[in-house]
């Protein structure tokens, strides 16, 4: 009987050192995701649009590469910001942002 209640609780140790690791990677990813989010949120709030850079003559926008299909698919966030960027008017006299079609006609025309 002793060898018996030893054998298991060295197993039922080992699973619950199993599930202390699975745990701890988990509440790590978390942690790392709520960083993440933090981040963008300040980066946003910053006015910081993390998916562009300043182009100058010599480089070329990752939108230059883009298919005609792929650029329909960038949200119109993108669109406006890539457009201001370059010094392009976004807003309508409403005072309201150009539809998604409009705004990717001009950004064709750009490249």
């Amino acid at each position: 009987m002793n060898i018996v209640f030893t054998i298991q609780t060295e197993t039922t140790s080992i699973k619950g050192a199993k599930k202390t690791t699975k745990r701890s990677k988990a509440e790590e990813k978390v942690r790392a995701l709520a960083a993440e989010v933090d981040t963008k949120e300040e980066n946003e709030k910053a006015g910081a649009a993390e998916f562009f850079f300043a182009s100058t003559s010599d480089e070329l926008h990752p939108f230059a590469s883009l298919s005609s299909s792929a650029l329909s698919r960038k949200p119109v966030k993108e669109l406006v910001a890539f457009l201001e960027e370059r010094g392009v008017g976004t807003i309508s006299d409403g005072g309201k942002t150009y539809l998604k079609k409009i705004l990717l006609e001009k950004v064709k025309e750009i490249l």
